[in-house]
């Protein structure tokens, strides 16, 4: 899964930091043939877990078939040296804007997320996480999160960094350490956090809550206030105004969530049949 695709002088150019979250920090930069990519270097923190590189590599490798336009294909796994060895992800970069600025933009200025656009996304998303889970029972994702999902121009869903699910189980932190440290919410269960189809399908009903919310989810809202968030939690319709949340809208985010782990979904299979199931049953046109 290593490959040497960047020239090491671009390799140990200095680049500006595109974007930065508790995974590490992301430049842009091409390749030798000009094509653009993304190199998300890896905290210390993370890659001083002697496990988690190997577990990332083997991660890499088991993902170097699969393709589809809704995620962006990772090239490799590079050591980049500046000053001290450095762990990256090489990936092709979209173009676009990661859906956390959107909401942190839209909180900010006040900018409602109207529903059925919020939807569109949200549905977009789990066709995408259900393909994945589909083709690839064994795999999950495992950090999802806003962070990690870009919207291209033309309202196309993509996410990235697809490979880390198996390295972060590596880490062995506490669910609620993954989520205050690397914002990767992670579903109740007895003993340490597992990262599986469960966790994929937790992690896109916190994005799904987000994108309702019409803002990002703060420290304080996951885990302990889920329930009571999903419980009141409005639709901004098209007009602009606050409408009721559907039932049928508000029981699929409580199954995604996993607030009740008998009814929960186990898959994003799953969740898709039945997010399918609802927006046939409501008004909205998920555009």
């Amino acid at each position: 899964a290593e490959t040497k695709i960047m020239d090491p002088a671009i390799a140990r150019a200095p680049m500006p930091i595109a974007f930065e979250d508790g995974l590490g920090e992301r430049r842009h930069t091409v390749d030798p043939r000009n094509e653009p990519l993304e190199v998300l270097t890896l905290r210390s923190e993370l890659t001083s877990v002697p496990s988690f590189e190997l577990a990332l590599r083997e991660r890499v490798s088991r993902l170097a078939s699969f393709r589809h336009a809704c995620y962006a294909p990772v090239r490799g796994v590079e050591r980049i040296d500046r000053g001290t060895p450095t762990l990256a992800i090489v990936s092709d970069r979209v173009p676009g804007v990661r859906l956390t600025e959107i909401l942190t933009v839209a909180e900010k200025e006040l900018l409602p997320v109207e529903i059925d656009a919020g939807l569109c996304l949200i549905r977009q998303l789990v066709q995408a996480v259900a393909m994945l889970h589909e083709q690839l029972p064994d795999v999950c994702h495992g950090a999802i999160a806003p962070e990690r999902v870009i919207i291209t121009p033309n309202a196309r869903l993509v996410v990235v960094e697809h490979v880390l699910g198996a390295a972060l189980g590596q880490l062995l932190y506490s669910r609620e350490r993954y989520w205050k440290e690397l914002r990767i919410p992670l579903p109740p269960r007895a003993g340490l956090p597992r990262f599986d189809r469960r966790a994929d399908v937790t992690q896109v009903g916190a994005i799904a809550l987000a994108l309702i919310l019409g803002r990002p989810l703060n420290d304080d809202d996951y885990p302990a206030r889920m329930e009571e968030i999903v419980g009141r939690v409005g639709a901004v319709s098209a007009s602009g105004g606050l409408e009721p949340l559907p039932a049928s809208v508000r029981s699929w985010l409580s199954r995604a969530l996993q607030l009740d782990p008998r009814a929960s979904f186990a898959s994003a299979v799953e969740a898709l049949a039945e997010l399918d199931n609802v927006l046939g049953e409501t008004d909205y046109t998920a555009a």
